[in-house]
C-alpha cells in the first residue's frame, strides 16, 4: 500500500476524501489517481525537495566565495 496526499476531492469505497487528504491505495489505484491528477506522487515530492534543498546549499556557496573574495 502506499500512502499520498491528494491534490483534489475524491470518493473511494463509499468514503469521501478532501484535498489535503492522505489517502491509502494498492500501487495500482495511486498509479491510476496520480495520472488523473487528483494525487501528487509522493517519491516526486521527496525528488524535487531534495533538488530544491542541494539548489540552495549551492547559491549558499556561491555567495559565500564571492563575499571572501571581494574582501
Amino acid at each position: 500500500m502506499t500512502e499520498m496526499k491528494l491534490l483534489s476531492a475524491l470518493s473511494h469505497d463509499g468514503v469521501r476524501y478532501e484535498p489535503g487528504a492522505t489517502f491509502e491505495g494498492d500501487s495500482e489505484t495511486v498509479a491510476d489517481l496520480i495520472r488523473a491528477g487528483v494525487a501528487r506522487d509522493p517519491k516526486a515530492e521527496v525528488e524535487r525537495n531534495e533538488i530544491a534543498s542541494t539548489d540552495a546549499e549551492a547559491k549558499a556557496a556561491r555567495l559565500s566565495r564571492q563575499r571572501n573574495s571581494s574582501s
